[in-house]
């Protein structure tokens, strides 16, 4: 991926926040544990100065002075390199043992560790160049003398520098440490969202058929990737059911439109009476009719699909509704030498759109009597089923074979031995789209013989509760 790319993603420039704030916070962190080490030098400095004078103190007042005296010149003329110095002077200021060359001016000794500028002039010759501040206590011993202790800091500031270091190299790795993840992070992320957009790229491009790929650790991304397939999934049956149905209306609807076509060009031929021309036109109303019969269906069905009609929403009595609508179909089922049996429960309550149950009720009513011949029988059941009112349209006509059972589901197909009844093929569309739109469930089974149509519908009470 192009680097200047990366920089240029939100991913980067988020990952780089957070590691301002991380740099800020391990500078925090860091830069409190070199002053903590510095301080803990400071303090080992000064006990140790107070304990060396007080050790010095207790031999004076134990072997003497001139033993003191000794001690302290055996001590300044060892031949290395030296780390604390010591000076013994007189009541007069005369020097009279240790390293340094005289008292520092304006030193008090008053048993307080201080730090003294130490100029080259009290400095001997083997140790010239150490001149600066350096910690150092003095005391008044009983006789009058002076006795005065310091400390070359060249060590304490070696070590100072030496944890200013090992601090400052831990710093930048871990700043380069943090930059290098937030980077890896980011390309991953980016990564990631890549795959999104290369995927959409080749649906806008038309093929519909891609989808997002799913990674391995089934994490956000991939929840993500998941809604977005299933929303892909679903575009892409819209897509197909509209070419679909731009096919059947296509097919369906020539043979309408061509009979009004025919119908009007040969009532033009020649002059014809009234009654033809009233017969030509009752004709043609009848065929358009049937065609805003079938614009309807449609519209009904692909609002109920999007989820839009949704409008007059109400708890309504269901029994009620089977009841009415039963009753109405029962008196053309017996004119038509078919018996149709009610079996209603009472106090059956849902939440939807009353029109549209009626619809597809009265379609499932419609095919039943439509399909079912002669001296046939026709059964309308509603009953509670847990928390369902469960609705059932059985008959004992020809039946749907098993392998068609979800494909009549679907606009405008008819099987071949129902293409010589009249029908478009919407009815069973239209029921399946309205009960989906209910959360409701429909299913097609077998009635031995013929079909038994089942639709499961969550049932409320009065209050509009979930029964």
């Amino acid at each position: 991926m192009n680097l200047h790319r990366l920089l240029q993603t939100s991913a980067v420039r988020l990952s780089f926040r957070y590691i301002l704030l991380f740099a800020l916070l391990v500078g925090a962190a860091l830069g409190t544990l070199y002053w903590s080490v510095s301080q803990y030098i400071d303090i080992q400095i000064v006990a140790s100065l107070e304990q060396e004078i007080h050790d010095l103190q207790t031999l004076e007042r134990n072997e003497g002075l001139p033993e003191l005296q000794r001690t302290i010149q055996a001590w300044s003329n060892q031949p290395m390199d030296e780390q604390r110095y010591f000076l013994l002077v007189s009541a007069e200021g005369a020097p009279m043992a240790g390293s340094l060359l005289q008292w520092p001016t304006g030193f008090v000794a008053d048993g307080k560790v201080r730090n003294i500028i130490i100029e080259d002039n009290l400095i001997p010759g083997r140790i010239k160049d150490d001149d600066g501040y350096w910690p150092m206590v003095g005391v008044h011993l009983p006789g009058g003398q002076r006795l005065l202790v310091a400390e070359n800091i060249e060590q304490a500031n070696t070590l100072r520098s030496f944890s200013l270091s090992i601090i400052l190299l831990i710093f930048f790795l871990t700043l380069l440490m943090a930059v290098s993840m937030g980077l890896l992070i980011a390309l991953s992320i980016v990564k990631r969202i890549d795959r999104i957009s290369v995927t959409a790229r080749e649906i806008m491009d038309g093929n519909l058929d891609q989808r997002v790929p799913l990674g391995a650790h089934n994490d956000e991304f991939d929840g993500l990737a998941k809604h977005l397939n299933s929303m892909l999934e679903r575009i892409q049956q819209l897509m197909l059911g509209m070419k679909q149905v731009s096919d059947n209306i296509a097919h369906d609807l020539r043979k309408p439109l061509n009979r009004i076509k025919n119908r009007l060009e040969v009532s033009l031929l020649e002059r014809r009476d009234n009654t033809e021309y009233q017969n030509v036109i009752s004709q043609t109303i009848a065929d358009t009719d049937d065609l805003l019969r079938i614009f309807s269906s449609l519209l009904k069905i692909s609002q109920a699909e999007a989820r839009t009609q949704r409008g007059n929403w109400e708890i309504f009595d269901l029994s009620s509704l089977c009841e009415k609508i039963g009753h109405l179909y029962q008196d053309q089922a017996e004119t038509q030498n078919l018996k149709m049996d009610l079996s209603i429960a009472d106090n059956i309550f849902i939440k939807g759109e009353n029109e549209l149950i009626g619809q597809s009720l009265s379609n499932l009513l419609e095919n039943a009597i439509k399909y079912t011949p002669g001296g046939g029988h026709i059964s309308l059941i509603l009953k509670k089923e847990n928390q369902y009112a469960q609705l059932e349209v059985c008959d004992d006509g020809p039946g749907i074979p098993s392998e068609h059972k979800s494909h009549v589901l679907e606009r405008f197909v008819r099987l071949d031995q129902t293409r010589s009844t009249p029908g478009n093929g919407l009815g069973l569309s239209l029921v399946n789209a309205v009960m989906a739109l209910h959360s409701a469930t429909l299913v097609l089974s077998d009635n031995h013989p013929g079909l038994k149509v089942i639709c499961q519908i969550p049932r409320v009470t009065q209050a509009g509760n979930v029964s």
